[in-house]
């Protein structure tokens, strides 16, 4: 490492953990008007790990306001905590903790506490299923009304393997741990791709708090994978029954991770020997699923139920992103932030009936307590909305495709015509996605160390109209490429920008768009990092958990019936015409790869190809490795090491 760099390493890492530090919070709950309880996440580098503690909180209501008066300090929770789920009453706290290996004696642990003690614990063996899912999509823990069963999605128990010995197979297996015995491979067994490698099919169970018991809810398809469990609403005149989320796979299980879109069925089944009852979901079967109508008619096809009218929640004159937290009745726990503020805890109390609308409350909240540092540097910048008129609107029939899309831009407040900031433009991945205007640890810390930031959400992106996500697939790499270059040339006509001083960074299709970029307009950008990049669809097909993405998004309409496992010499060559790589030779910009080495999403082979290539002719390249991260690289060490060589990576070369 040359002195002059390692200068930078040393400055810049002496910031980053300011930023890096700042907590998460990442659940809410509000119980009985009075009580309030909030999950927070923080990174921790030494032991590459998210720490998760709980802040409890009591609310005082005033006739226009509301405090909240915090516990002293937080709780960390110790050991490996999986899931927290309050019961509906708040009275009382279920606590789930995986199992860290796999073994055959490995349990998980499920404990019931109440305001002040440990009232249960119940170890769960691996015969009976294996980790509680935690991920967020398969994920659901549901208390029944009366808070004595649990719903849960949990891995199936683990399939038999061979056992073997010194003489052979071993009919009927060992039963002692270490018997001179070997336990074989077996049949292999198709995960849900990207973070779920080794991850057994989800499947439902019902825990009783009381007694320990857990039984496997009989009668769901060996075929489908559950999750987003719920228990119906609850009648003198029925059976209690659960209603979930079926993902079937009896041909290929093709990636979940990011796909919400993947084809799913709503279900109900009976729970399992309990006596239950529901207003709205009624089975009379014995136990075997069925598929139901939910309601006996449905006045809308779009809002059974439900008029159609949306109310906006948030302040009309509001230039924050918010996010909700959770209910309070009418009232609502929100947070709000932007790119320039970091997040703040907001009260909404309903004020009218009629033409609902809220009035806002900042709470005082020491979770996002941040340094004087950080204020005073965040206190500098200022961001807005951009809106870039489209060039080429004439190419796409479909209205939509011919607004104005969008772009967030980051900037100093102090404002020199003779000195411009060097300029990032970011770019998201999907490219059915899109970049919040929220307060971004990363942004945040690139643009207070003299970055200006242009966060381009180029047409395809969510949020902007059917017409216009639509017109993206079948024109990535050339309708996409022209908007993030129509959106430089935007603030740089402006005067925000210098033409002189501008780099590109982008994750995943952000990182195909990258990699296009400087290929597509080599003499643009004076530096580059692509973390996990999509740089060759040819090499990717083959490789990816989500083949089909690659035909979409290169094919556009015709991609449902062109797909198949088995490429054809054309599909090949029109993946390769739209793929960065087939611009690699007029690539100039010095680039910084960030590579995952257990992404199964672009798996590494993509990047390291598209970064030989540049290596084979003379370009200046840097790859890091994370030899145990996914796809997003989104373990504390990753991501800490992650933005601080992006930064270091373009001070090199814009200052």
């Amino acid at each position: 490492m040359q002195f002059e760099e390692e200068q930078h390493y040393a400055s810049l890492s002496n910031l980053l953990p300011h930023f890096a530090t700042i907590p998460t919070i990442h659940k809410a709950w509000l119980f009985n008007n009075t009580l309030g309880m909030f999950t927070f996440t923080q990174p921790h580098l030494l032991t590459n790990k998210t720490k998760t503690s709980i802040l409890s909180c009591e609310l005082v209501k005033q006739e226009t306001d509301v405090k909240f008066h915090w516990a002293p300090f937080p709780v960390q929770m110790s050991g490996v905590v999986s899931m927290i789920v309050p019961s509906p009453s708040g009275s009382k706290l279920l606590v789930i903790r995986n199992p860290e290996t796999k073994e055959d004696d490995a349990t998980s642990c499920f404990q019931i506490w109440s305001s002040s003690t440990l009232d249960k614990e119940f170890h769960v063996p691996e015969s009976m299923h294996g980790s509680v899912y935690n991920d967020g999509w398969f994920e659901a823990v549901s208390w029944n009304s009366d808070e004595t069963l649990i719903a849960y999605v949990a891995e199936e128990p683990s399939s038999t393997k061979p056992i073997f010995n010194n003489t052979g197979y071993m009919k009927g297996g060992c039963a002692e741990k270490d018997c001179g015995s070997w336990k074989g491979q077996g049949d292999w067994e198709e995960d849900w791709g990207e973070t779920y490698s080794a991850k057994r099919q989800p499947t439902l169970f019902v825990i009783n708090i009381n007694s320990g018991e857990v039984q496997a809810v009989k009668g769901i398809d060996k075929s489908l994978s559950v999750g987003q469990v719920v228990w119906a609403p609850f009648t003198e005149s029925s059976k209690q029954c659960l209603v979930f989320v079926g993902w079937s796979s009896e041909a290929r299980k093709l990636g979940m991770k990011y796909c919400s879109n993947r084809p799913c069925a709503l279900y109900v089944v009976r729970a399992p020997h309990h006596e239950s009852k529901s207003e709205e979901l009624e089975h009379h079967a014995t136990e075997e699923l069925h598929a139901l109508n939910l309601t006996p008619t449905i006045s809308s096809a779009l809002f059974p139920r439900f008029s159609g009218e949306v109310l906006r929640i948030s302040p009309e004159d509001s230039n924050f992103s918010w996010n909700l937290l959770t209910l309070n009745g009418n009232n609502i726990l929100a947070i709000s932030s932007n790119p320039v503020n970091v997040p703040q805890i907001m009260y909404g109390i309903e004020k009218a009936k009629r033409n609902t609308t809220w009035n806002w409350s900042k709470i005082s909240s020491p979770i996002f307590k941040c340094s004087d540092k950080v204020r005073s540097l965040l206190s500098s910048l200022q961001c807005s909305i951009q809106k870039i008129s489209v060039t080429d609107a004439s190419n796409d029939p479909m209205k939509g495709a011919a607004k104005p899309f969008e772009a967030i831009f980051v900037s100093s407040k102090t404002k020199n015509k003779d000195l411009f900031h060097p300029l990032i433009v970011i770019l998201h991945g999907g490219p059915q996605d899109v970049s919040l205007s929220h307060f971004s640890k990363s942004w945040a810390f690139l643009s207070s160390v003299g970055y200006s930031l242009l966060i381009v959400n180029y047409r395809g992106s969510l949020g902007f109209g059917e017409e216009a996500l639509q017109s993206l697939p079948g024109k990535v790499g050339s309708q996409d490429v022209n908007d993030v270059l129509s959106a430089i040339d935007h603030v740089i006509n402006l005067g925000l920008a210098s033409p002189s001083k501008i780099t590109v960074m982008g994750i995943s299709h952000g990182g195909f768009l990258t990699t296009h970029l400087i290929g597509q307009a080599p003499e643009k950008f004076v530096a580059a990092a692509a973390i996990n990049p999509v740089c060759n669809f040819a090499l990717m097909v083959g490789t990816t958990d989500i083949p089909d993405w690659c035909y979409v998004e290169a094919c556009g309409t015709i991609a449902r019936n062109r797909f198949k496992e088995t490429l054809s010499a054309e599909d090949l060559s029109l993946f390769y015409s739209k793929s960065p790589i087939s611009h690699v030779s007029k690539v100039k910009a010095p680039t910084l790869f960030l590579l995952g080495a257990q992404d199964r999403r672009v798996p590494i082979f993509d990047g390291l190809q598209y970064a030989r290539a540049l290596k084979e002719k003379g370009s200046e390249v840097k790859i890091i490795m994370f030899q145990n991260d996914v796809h997003a690289l989104k373990r504390p060490q990753s991501e800490w090491e992650s933005i601080l060589n992006i930064g270091v990576w373009f001070n090199k070369y814009c200052k």
